[in-house]
């Protein structure tokens, strides 16, 4: 998503992620039989970016995430949930 910087769109992204999480715990969405939860996967052409909403979920209480990619490139703040 392109936008001025400020506006928004990982705060926006960190709410949407946190509401569909809500939504999959409240209804039984998952497979019968299958024992995996359903997972959301935050994908960005950088680094930066996905890091922005994973802080912006730390932020609002959020914790309940796994980063993945190299050890170099990921935030510190966000290093714990690697």
């Amino acid at each position: 998503t392109s936008g001025v910087f400020g506006a928004g769109k990982s705060f926006l992204l960190a709410v949407v992620v946190q509401l569909l999480v809500a939504i999959f715990s409240q209804h039984d969405l998952m497979t019968p039989g299958v024992p995996t939860p359903l997972r959301l996967l935050i994908s960005s052409t950088t680094n930066v970016a996905v890091d922005r909403i994973l802080l912006s979920l730390l932020q609002q209480g959020f914790t309940e995430f796994v980063r993945v990619g190299s050890v170099k490139k990921i935030a510190k703040p966000v290093l714990p949930y690697r």
